[in-house]
This record gives C-alpha cells, structure tokens and sequence, in this order.
C-alpha cells in the first residue's frame, strides 16, 4: 500500500523520475549526452541548450531514445515529424538517439522516414543507461523504449514521456506553451 501511495503522490503532484543512475528530475538540468551522428561528428546536448550555449542560439530539445525494431517507436514517428513543421529549427530540435545499433539500420531509418532530426548512435547503450533507460530482468539488461525528454532552452528538463505516445507532438506543445521559463541565475 505505501508503494501505491508514494507512487501516485509523485504522478499526481507532475513530478516524473527516470530510474538511472542520475535519478532525473523535472524541473532540474538534464543530464549531458554526448555521441556521434551518422556523419561521424561528435554531437553534445550542450550545443543546442543550458549554459555552454549562447543564448541568441538556444533551442528547446526533445531527446528521443529509440531503436529501428522497436514497433512503439515506429507509433511516435508522425507526431515527431508534426512538431518539425509546427516549430521552426531555430526553436525546437530533435535529437533521435538509436540504441544498441549499427549504424546502416539507423541510416536506413532515416531514409525511410523522413523525420527533420538529428540522428546520434548509441551503439553501446552508455547514454541510454546514464539517463536511466535500462531494467535488469533475468541476469539481462534490456532498454525501455521510446523514451522522451523534452529540455527547454536553459537545459533544465521540463517533461518525460515513456512509452509510445501517438500524441506527442500536442503533449510537447503544450509543454512548450505552459512551461515558464527558468529562473535567473
């Protein structure tokens, strides 16, 4: 009974934790993500958002961890590919975090669907698991998957979606239209 209430306190009150090492918070930084894109240049969070980046430059980012084979990925492309047409790159980027594959399947991917992102190779799962996307099961280590993260400009996170969401672009959206910007330092 005190794992239900504990667990349906932290939902009700809109505060959502990814189970990694990190232990993620809404409301706090996003951790740092750092992999090459399938041109071979190394791509970091920072880039895009927080601190390291100059402001006239920062974007909100939604980090979205997928694999090619995983059929609830497969659900969110449309909604990825509406929050490309709603929002200006200038404003939002996407950056597609593959899984544990090779780079050919993850290219073939793209090709296929045709979503405005920025794809990155997690070939070994070290991203996934320090963001907190892994389940032991078994003496194994399986990855949850899709798994989104939606930063704002200031590298703070401000949402987590699990699992497939068809909707995801109107979640993200309205994410972005109520999220009031961080505090000043």
């Amino acid at each position: 009974m005190r794992v239900f209430t504990t667990t349906f306190i932290l939902l009700f009150c809109g505060v959502m934790f990814a189970s990694g090492e990190l232990g993620m918070v809404v409301g706090q930084s996003a951790p740092q993500l750092m992999l090459r894109d399938l041109n071979g240049k190394m791509v970091f969070l920072a880039d895009f958002c927080g601190g390291r980046c100059p402001l006239a430059m920062r974007k909100n980012v939604v980090v979205h961890f997928f694999a090619t084979h995983c059929k609830p990925c497969v659900i969110e492309l449309p909604a990825l590919r509406k929050l490309t047409e709603t929002f200006p790159e200038r404003e939002l980027v996407i950056l597609m975090v593959s899984v544990s594959e090779m780079e050919a399947a993850v290219t073939n991917y793209k090709d296929q669907n045709a979503v405005k992102a920025i794809f990155l190779l997690d070939k070994y799962g070290t991203n996934a698991t320090r963001w907190g996307l892994t389940e032991k099961k078994d003496n194994s280590t399986t990855f949850n998957l899709p798994y989104n993260f939606l930063i704002d400009k200031d590298g703070i996170l401000r949402a987590v979606f699990a699992g497939a969401h068809p909707n995801l672009d109107q979640l993200i959206t309205a994410k972005l239209k109520v999220t009031p910007p961080a505090p000043t330092r």
